[in-house]
């Protein structure tokens, strides 16, 4: 059985992501300096072994079908994937929600 060990939303509004809720044991970290329909999941603690990320876009009024993935994975967080997947699939700036499982 998996613990869950990290969790929370973010929200991107006026050109950047914040924390809205959550575990307090991770940041944001921006990517490139801007903006660009994704953002790095900090620990404050390395994750020892295997873990697995879901992740949940935001719905979003201009694109209704949003995606979120995740990847880049270490021991000291991953980055998440947003974008708008069935009409011109492009990268999008929106909020979403994620949740660490630990697996043992």
């Amino acid at each position: 059985m998996a613990d869950m060990t990290h969790y929370g939303s973010v929200g991107y509004e006026l050109g950047k992501y914040t924390k809205l809720s959550g575990s307090d044991n991770w940041t944001l970290e921006m990517i490139g300096g801007a903006p660009l329909g994704q953002i790095r999941i900090v620990f404050k603690k390395t994750v020892g072994g295997a873990y697995g990320v879901l992740v949940s876009a935001e719905h979003h009024k201009n694109a209704p079908l949003i995606t979120a993935n995740y990847g880049d994975v270490n021991e000291n967080g991953f980055t998440v994937h947003l974008w708008e997947s069935v009409t011109d699939r492009t990268v999008m700036n929106a909020g979403f929600s994620f949740a660490v499982l630990n697996t043992k």
